[in-house]
């Protein structure tokens, strides 16, 4: 049944049953059929059963083109409405349902015939159309619910069939334009929504063209020509005043509550002209935006300049009088209509929901260029206001705003230039937006910059400013909240005006202007490095890295230097926001160090470079580390020397640039932006570094003749230690920097600069292992407490365990001593002034009288001058004691929190460290062996000192008391040294015995003669195999033991490679396979022995079986 479909919920099955109605009646095409269809379904639009009204609408609109196709003969509109007429009327004795019912029947069968083709057919004259029309109209009066539908229909047919150029119609389009202009203002309809969208569904040259023809009711006979501001502000504010009426009279109806006057005070309710409030937007604010988008196209100097300008003018931009017309203003409209009307302080709740959808679609509609039009201070101070809390009313409005404002920004983030600046700088923004709405809208907005840079540089000249004019002339909510609100009879609306003014008091701008000042300018510091670090990736380029330059130029500006006496700032800058300045330099570089730069500068030359010319530009300014690091002038000014040269070396040609250059320029202009910073533990740096380059510059040139003595110098070790300074300090600049210099000079480094980073991972995570380390204490004194470390590394490990009762002990324990302390104390000082004490008197009660007498003659006693000496230094030595035992109590617990503080501190340096050897394992497992002989040339030596970082990871596996220490050191022998593409060239010794004199050796006799052997021999990485299997039979851990056995499978694979071999002829290199075979196969063998016979052995079957399925 078609018409059973007609009435689904389901849109789908709707269109199908409308499809197959058409066809079913186009392949009978028989008129009593036709005639039915058109009975069932203009009756079927009265019923309110699922979706009946839409799925009858539309088939009735298929049914109206399609009727005059099939029939030498076209339904009239006059039939039509006469039908229509015949089931929507409204009769006596109905039902206020049955009647409302009837009313969007009526309604839904004249947007079918408006919607139909019937209207466009050549025997429809004027006169029709009119009928039309005076339905519509005549519906939208007696209806105010349904006066938006009616007159959206009347627009939509003007817009899509009167209104276009060549109109398709067989009437005279402009008659009935002016026809429909002249009934719409007959009927009172003129300074309504409705009216306006009428009047803004025609362009705007026919609306002016036609002016002298139709009603003067608008200037110009356009309503957004200049001086129709006040008229269209009557109009859109109609809606609103209609609804108050009614509002205010159901309210009084309540309050008489008189029965018998019912009728009569019906008779005085107000007349209505205009609709109910709608939760929907209504379309003129569609039509609105369309005109400020054509005018901002049509009007705005594009790329021809202002001469095309002038050229677009036509004849209708002229009025009668051959005067200019200007359009009204987008600022002016939304101030206006918008901002004083839909968010003022007397606004309802209901207006200011419908103001959020105004925002909403204007701000995704609009071109960029006018979107600050749109944030205005009424405006403002609500969205502020609804985002704060989820108890207002409007909260999830606001939040759809807010979504708007990001949604807008992903889709075109040059925006962001417009509406950032907007919500943060200016009279009406503040940099609390999101501390106030409790939201993230501005953060969310600065990430969204990348991919434009015009956002970004206007970004960063909007927070430089705020720096720089940290206190704005006035605030949002100054001018909103300087008036209180009257009471309202509506409750819900006072509710509402209570709420925003609550929230203005505490925003408001204080009296005192410098307060605040330093929170923006911290602020606007902390979104430039926001804003760096989520573009730091798109400036590659010259043009995409000015902004970078200048954010740098600026931070080193006020943060290096002092202000200049030509600058005046508002208001002075603390010393704290200078520091935050430096800081931010440090952040900065942090994020941008390893970018490439056109120019071949590094950032960090860059940074140091910008200090310089700043400080020559500039020499009336003070330098703000002079005060701090004077005696650096010297090793400064030599290190910028260096830096120098390095950089003409660079320039000079690009056969002697090199990677390590480039790395010493980092080194050095990072140190010196330190020292400049006034950090004097870089002087000691800037020596080591100006050692280690001199190094490295002889050794290169020692091919060409140079210093012969400085040829055994290892310049890996110099910079290893260099670097494992930068990375033992709190800093993320200086481990940024390390990893980046190293993963350069990874191809330099040697064994004796791999074993410092071993050294500091199998070092004690305690305070001893950091003594060790830093040299922080003689080596006596570090033997004398090394016993008591171990005992602090005890308690360490059962702090969590006893946690309550460790401190209920301190606490009775520190008592205690107090206690004594003060006891002693007491005693010496009655011995010292010859008082006796509570318990001696106590004592001696029985000679009361001997007590006065004594203490009488030791008040009557008078002292001489050195017998007061004498009393003052007993005093005192007596105070001294008792400070010591105090002293000496707390340096108990000040010892552990020293040892806390030790082991974290040695958790975080091994961490690093990790980090490095993780960035040499990754360059150089995937090293490309070019030796392809026995010998293993320069270029293999790398590849194979990844096997001497096997057993320092695998003993910090194994002994190290965090976990997280564990698991990295394990993803390193994992994922980096088992997964090496090119495996270690192994040097095969030719006195290897054969497999018929091949016997088990201990451990001990595998060990003999070959220390002296290359890491990556077949001696070598035997006994590294044996090591590794009795790691494994002393595993602590899970991952320590899974570790053993990764790294036993990948010796084995190594000394088994058939590449090993290829060099070697086929029956040398059967027998050495077979001679590696059988040492393997033994060790695996006496590790089983081991773990079948010995009981407290911790080797897995797991390990067995990784063997076997390797085999």
């Amino acid at each position: 049944d078609f018409y059973y479909g007609l009435s689904s919920d389901d849109p789908a099955l709707r269109i199908k049953a409308a499809v197959g109605l058409i066809s079913s009646l186009e392949t009978n095409n028989t008129k009593p059929d036709w005639d039915y269809a058109l009975k069932r379904l203009v009756r079927g639009l009265s019923s309110s059963r699922g979706g009946s009204r839409l799925g009858f609408s539309m088939a009735l609109t298929e049914l109206l083109t399609s009727y005059g196709k099939v029939h030498d003969r076209q339904i009239t509109v006059a039939e039509y409405l006469n039908l229509l007429a015949e089931h929507t009327t409204v009769t006596a004795g109905i039902t206020g349902h049955e009647s409302r019912s009837l009313h969007f029947g009526r309604l839904f069968g004249l947007q079918s015939l408006a919607n139909s083709t019937l209207l466009l057919q050549p025997h429809i004259a004027l006169r029709d159309y009119e009928l039309v029309l005076s339905e519509l109209i005549k519906l939208a009066a007696k209806k105010p619910w349904l006066r938006e539908t009616c007159f959206f229909t009347i627009s939509q047919f003007m817009q899509n069939h009167l209104s276009i150029p060549q109109p398709d119609v067989a009437f005279d389009a402009t008659r009935a334009i002016v026809l429909t202009i002249e009934r719409v203002h007959t009927s009172g309809f003129d300074f309504t929504p409705e009216g306006l969208a009428l009047y803004l569904s025609l362009p705007r040259d026919m609306r002016r063209e036609l002016a002298s023809e139709l009603p003067s009711t608008w200037k110009h006979g356009d309503p957004m020509s200049q001086g129709n501001l006040p008229l269209v502000v009557k109009a859109i504010k109609d809606v609103i005043e209609v609804e108050e009426a009614e509002k205010e009279y159901r309210e009084n109806q309540e309050k008489k509550n008189n029965q018998n006057n019912n009728n009569q005070q019906k008779k005085n309710a107000p007349k209505a002209r205009g609709s109910n409030w709608n939760s929907n937007l209504h379309f003129v604010w569609v039509s609105l935006a369309n005109e400020f988008n054509l005018y901002h196209l049509e009007f705005s100097t594009d790329a021809e300049g202002p001469k095309s300008k002038k050229q677009k003018k036509s004849k209708s931009d002229k009025g009668k009088s051959g005067e200019t017309l200007t359009p009204i203003g987008i600022e002016e409209f939304w101030k206006a209509v918008v901002d004083e009307t839909l968010f003022s302080n007397t606004a309802s709740v209901e207006r200011k929901y419908n103001g959020f959808q105004v925002f909403t679609h204007f701000l995704t509609t609009l071109p960029k260029d006018i979107l600050a039009a749109l944030f205005t201070p009424n405006f403002l101070r609500s969205f502020i206001n609804q985002l704060a809390s989820t108890d207002r009313l409007l909260n999830k409005a606001a939040k759809k705003a807010a979504q708007a404002l990001i949604d807008r920004a992903t889709q075109e983030p040059a925006c962001i230039a417009v509406i950032v600046p907007a919500l943060v700088a200016g009279k009406y923004g503040t940099t609390n937006f999101d501390r106030l709405t409790k939201t993230k809208t501005v953060d969310s907005l600065v990430k969204l910059t990348s991919g434009s840079t015009e956002a970004v540089q206007r970004l960063m000249e909007t927070f430089i400013d705020i720096f720089k004019h940290p206190v704005p002339n006035s605030t949002v909510m100054e001018e909103a909240g300087s008036k209180k609100t009257k009471k309202k009879n509506n409750k819900r609306q006072q509710e509402s005006d209570e709420e925003e003014d609550e929230s203005v008091k505490p925003t408001a701008v204080a009296i005192n202007p410098n307060k605040g000042s330093e929170s923006k300018r911290t602020w606007a510091l902390d979104q430039l490095l926001n804003l760096v670090r989520n573009n730091k990736m798109e400036a590659t380029t010259g043009q995409k890295h000015s902004w970078l330059e200048s954010t740098i130029t600026f931070l080193v500006q006020y943060g290096y230097f002092s202000v200049p006496a030509s600058e005046t700032l508002e208001v002075p800058l603390a010393s704290n926001t200078q520091a935050a300045c430096r800081s931010r330099v440090n952040s900065v570089l942090t994020a941008i160090v390893s970018l490439p730069r056109e120019d071949g500068f590094t950032w960090a030359y860059f940074t140091l470079r910008a200090i310089t010319k700043y400080q020559a530009k500039h020499p009336d300014t003070e330098l703000l580390s002079d005060e701090v690091v004077f005696d650096l002038t010297k090793q400064r000014d030599r290190a910028l020397r260096a830096v120098e040269k390095i950089r003409n070396k660079r320039q000079s040609s690009p056969h002697v640039d090199s990677v390590q250059l480039k790395a010493f320029e980092l080194l050095f202009s990072l140190v010196l932006v330190q020292v400049y910073a006034g950090d004097s533990e870089a002087a000691g740096v800037l020596e080591e570094l100006q050692h280690c380059y001199m190094t490295m510059l002889n050794k290169s040139e020692l091919e060409e003749g140079g210093d012969e003595d400085l040829e055994s110098a290892d310049t890996s070790v110099i910079l290893i230690e260099i670097l494992l300074s930068f990375t033992s300090q709190q800093s993320a600049l200086l481990r940024k920097l390390s990893e980046t210099v190293f993963e350069i000079f990874t191809s330099e480094i040697t064994q004796q600069g791999l074993d410092l980073l071993y050294n500091v991972i199998n070092s004690k995570e305690s305070k001893l292992g950091q003594e060790s380390l830093f040299d922080k204490e003689n080596d006596e004194e570090s033997e004398e407490e090394e016993e008591e470390e171990e005992e602090e590394e005890n308690i360490e490990s059962e702090v969590e365990s006893e946690s309550s009762s460790s401190d209920s002990d301190s606490d009775n324990e520190g008592g205690d001593v107090v206690q004594e302390a003060d006891k002693k104390l007491n005693i010496a000082l009655a011995q010292a002034l010859g008082i006796a004490q509570e318990d001696e008197l106590d004592v001696g009660s029985d000679s009361d009288s001997g007590s006065d007498s004594d203490s009488d003659d030791f008040g009557n006693e008078s002292m001489d001058d050195e017998q007061m000496i004498a009393l003052d230094e007993q005093l005192s030595a007596i105070f001294k004691t008792r400070q010591s035992i105090l002293d000496a109590h707390h340096k108990g617990g000040s010892k552990k929190q020293d040892a806390r503080e030790a082991r974290e501190m040695m958790i975080t340096f091994k961490n690093r460290v990790l980090d490095l050897l993780d960035i040499y394992a990754r360059k150089e497992a995937n090293f490309k062996q070019q030796a392809e002989s026995l010998d293993a040339s320069v270029e293999s030596a790398g590849n194979t000192l990844i096997l001497t970082m096997i057993m320092p990871l695998l003993s910090l596996i194994r002994l190290t008391g965090e976990k997280s220490l564990g698991e990295k050191a394990h993803a390193i022998i994992k994922n980096r040294v088992c997964k090496m593409r090119n495996m270690p060239k192994v040097i095969f010794e030719l006195t290897t015995s054969t497999a018929e004199d091949e016997e088990v050796a201990s451990d001990e006799d595998m060990a003999k003669d070959i220390d002296d052997l290359p890491i990556n021999s077949a001696s070598q990485l035997i006994a590294l195999l044996i090591a590794v299997h009795d790691q494994a039979k002393h595993s602590t851990n899970h991952a320590h033991f899974n570790a053993c056995s990764q790294v036993s499978v990948f010796i084995v694979k190594t000394l088994l490679d058939t590449k090993q071999y290829a060099a070697l002829g086929e029956a040398q290199a059967q027998t050495l396979k077979i001679v590696m075979i059988n040492q393997i196969v033994d060790i695996y063998a006496q590790t089983m022995k081991d773990w079948m016979a010995k009981k407290n052995t911790k080797i897995q079957p797991a390990m067995f079986f990784d063997f076997v399925n390797w085999v």
